[in-house]
């Protein structure tokens, strides 16, 4: 009984990651529409991560440009 509930979380935790790189992957195909600066910046794939980090185009939006950095530093503490 705990094998199989390991196992299923494990194959939720499985799942959970291939919608996040779906979606990132999503997102990463429309970031010359939707935040065209940005991505002339740091490229689709860091503007798609970065908007998916910070919680949406309207939150990037919000942060000032001096705390881009530490959003970065934040989801790479976390990642570990």
């Amino acid at each position: 009984a705990e094998w199989e509930d390991i196992r299923a979380a494990c194959d939720a935790a499985l799942a959970l990651h291939a919608a996040k790189i779906r979606t990132l992957t999503f997102i990463e195909s429309r970031m010359s529409a939707l935040a065209p600066n940005v991505s002339a910046l740091v490229g689709t794939r860091v503007a798609a991560i970065l908007v998916g980090t910070v919680g949406g185009l309207a939150a990037l939006v919000r942060i000032p440009a001096c705390n881009i950095a530490v959003v970065g530093q934040q989801k790479k503490a976390l990642n570990g």
